[in-house]
């Protein structure tokens, strides 16, 4: 099974529309894994939930933030991808 997550991770990242199949495939994948991980972790090496939660998002957070910005730099982000926003509208 983790052998698959990556082959189905690349899959789903190249597809350019929504595919149902290789969507939830990715995701069932993704969920099952990541219990197999954090399991084997808790159990067998006596990682606490907390650490290994905090670990891991700490690990996602620039994958999800590259994906997202398309670069590392936190100098380099754009402004709400749409230019700044309006809190209010004009004339009122």
């Amino acid at each position: 099974m983790t052998g698959l997550l990556p082959a189905a991770l690349a899959v789903q990242f190249r597809t350019r529309s929504y595919r149902a199949g290789v969507y939830w495939l990715a995701v069932a994948l993704i969920s099952a894994v990541g219990t197999l991980i954090s399991d084997n972790l808790t159990d067998n090496v006596g990682v606490p939930l907390e650490t290994s939660t905090a670990a891991f998002a700490v690990i996602l957070a620039p994958v999800v933030w590259h994906r997202r910005e398309r670069t590392l730099s936190t100098r380099d982000r754009k402004a709400g991808r749409g230019g700044p926003r309006r809190t209010h509208r004009a004339g009122g």
